[in-house]
């Protein structure tokens, strides 16, 4: 199943989603280390790792909401934060794929949709154990019409990505 639980700097991409996490770690996190809304640098231990959160996609700094999502996100965690990170894979680039924790018990990713901040990625979501709660609040976040569902025209990230607009960003 990879490395050991307590190391994260053991453990391989998977080939199929795991929905146990595959390490725990208790990391700390500073608000500029927040990339966007849904990527940040943290520190386990000694190291200084990249994670993304499971089962979100937030808009990227150059689109419409990205600043915004960043900013939420940096809101979520009060400075110098301590999380808990439950890492489930390793993307492409071997970054890990976790749900993080933060103090107050909330998850930070199910706070992002719930807000409108981060759209639900349902492919990703597969591998993480919160795919459902997830969906719940996406569903609350277009019943609401917040953020990036507030307008059913709104280009999806992985819509964006493809287009020309990004290419030019």
């Amino acid at each position: 199943m990879g490395g050991d639980r307590n190391d994260l700097a053991l453990y391989e991409e998977t080939q199929t989603p795991v929905k146990e996490p595959i390490a725990i770690e208790l990391c700390s996190v500073e608000k500029q280390a927040i990339a966007d809304g849904d990527t940040m640098r943290v520190t386990c231990d000694d190291r200084e790792l990249t994670i993304h959160l499971c089962g979100i996609d937030a808009p990227e700094i150059g689109q419409p909401l990205g600043i915004e999502a960043r900013d939420y996100l940096r809101s979520l965690l009060p400075e110098e934060e301590t999380i808990i990170v439950l890492a489930f894979d390793r993307d492409a680039q071997g970054d890990f794929i976790v749900q993080a924790i933060a103090s107050d018990a909330k998850f930070v990713h199910e706070e992002m949709v719930r807000s409108g901040m981060a759209w639900h990625d349902e492919e990703v979501s597969e591998v993480c154990s919160i795919g459902s709660l997830l969906e719940s609040a996406a569903r609350s976040a277009k019943e609401k019409k917040l953020g990036v569902y507030a307008n059913p025209n709104t280009m999806t990230l992985w819509e964006w990505r493809e287009s020309d607009e990004s290419k030019t960003q």
